[in-house]
């Protein structure tokens, strides 16, 4: 297995990270923010000791207000609601009425659906090492209202040591102050079938299991859709439980872009390759509820793929302006912390790259940009897609 998980340069075998930054005092992991909204925001965290949890938040220029728990205990649930759209708020906690850590911020969802957003976008780096916490320092950069991860967000097995060592230290400096919204990989599940991982993290619920597993959510113009789609994950097929809520979830929604994410590619050029299954039973669904863009991760690389209907290229003349194209774009981005995987040449390939790397996107109204961002600040690769709109405003 040497080279496969490592996160160094020189292809080690994977081993656990150090701990540049811990939690203070009592708190075991967090705060991490959660089920963001327009006038509300969920603070979770653990504590090592039995506490009276309460949170202290206020506006910049407004006065502090408390939110207390229903009671003690270790793991602390404390939802704000009652907030003001588009704020920045700053928030402390506290143990037994004692201030714990430092102040933290975030801000509320803009109440207009046309309101400009930016999220990030990253796989595979839950290993606890150096290049991980480059990737985080990248995304903390770019300042994103929300981040989504292609999975693999705890190597090797998803066991409740690692989840704390190498997803909630590393990501510390992030989840305080932005609301992840991580998909499964495989190796989050190997331990419980994902249980250590998705008990400690609050997501949005499906209307088909009640499970967290995959789920969707609305913010701005977009909605996000995440799968669970690894080679541990059962039947996807069109009788499968998760397909029928993935047609219904389609059928509902109404915003100008849609944006799925989970784990195994449908296609990619490098060491894992295609998913034959997956693109039989998911990419019509793209092509028929007109999916924008794809993301994954599992290779270990930067792919993106000109715009595919019925597994054919369309529209590829247009690259990298793209305006009403006819078909889904489909972006690997596996290169947030582990070994990085090599590639091979493709015609459906738009752009690709064996670098560690984050994606950024910007949405504005009807125009969505993409940027490939590596571990030095640099931009390697852009993509922009106009939405064309009707003389009747549709």
């Amino acid at each position: 297995m040497a080279g496969l998980f490592g996160c160094g340069s020189d292809e080690s075998e994977y081993t656990a990270g150090g701990t540049p930054r811990d939690f203070f005092g009592d708190i075991e992991r967090g705060p991490q923010l959660a089920l963001a909204s327009t006038r509300s925001m969920t603070i979770a965290w653990r504590s090592f000791e039995l506490t009276e949890p309460t949170v202290v938040y206020w506006t910049e220029n407004g006065l502090p207000s408390t939110r207390p728990s229903d009671g003690p205990g270790t793991e602390h649930v404390i939802e704000l609601d009652d907030l003001l759209p588009d704020t920045a708020y700053f928030y402390q906690l506290q143990h037994d009425g004692r201030s714990v850590g430092e102040v933290h911020n975030f801000w509320t969802a803009a109440d207009s659906p046309d309101a400009a957003i930016r999220f990030g976008v990253f796989g595979d780096f839950g290993c606890g090492c150096p290049a991980q916490y480059q990737s985080i320092g990248v995304l903390n950069d770019s300042q994103p209202d929300l981040v989504l991860t292609t999975g693999d967000n705890v190597y090797y097995s998803g066991n409740a040591r690692e989840v704390r060592q190498n997803y909630f230290v590393p990501m510390a400096s992030l989840i305080d102050h932005v609301p992840v919204y991580p998909s499964l990989g495989n190796h989050d599940v190997i331990t419980g079938n994902g249980s250590p991982f998705l008990d400690s993290l609050y997501l949005p619920v499906n209307d088909a299991d009640g499970s967290e597993r995959f789920y969707s959510f609305d913010r701005g113009n977009c909605h996000f859709i995440s799968l669970e789609v690894t080679d541990r994950v059962g039947d996807l097929s069109p009788g499968s439980r998760q397909y029928q809520w993935l047609v219904r979830d389609l059928e509902r929604t109404a915003a100008t872009w849609v944006i799925c994410y989970f784990h195994h590619p449908l296609y990619s050029d490098s060491s894992h390759g295609d998913g034959p299954l997956l693109q039989v039973h998911l990419a019509p669904l793209f092509d028929e509820y007109g999916v924008d863009v794809v993301l994954s991760g599992h290779d270990h690389t930067y792919q993106r793929t000109y715009p595919m209907r019925g597994g054919l290229v369309l529209d590829d003349q247009m690259e990298p302006n793209y305006t009403d194209p006819q078909g889904t774009i489909y972006v690997v981005t596996g290169g947030g912390g582990a070994t990085l995987y090599g590639l091979r040449p493709s015609q459906r390939l738009a752009a690709g790259e064996s670098r560690r790397h984050v994606v950024i996107f910007d949405v504005v109204g009807n125009e969505l940009n993409l940027s490939a961002v590596d571990h030095n600040g640099s931009v390697f690769d852009r993509m922009k897609i106009t939405k064309g709109v009707s003389g009747d405003g549709g």
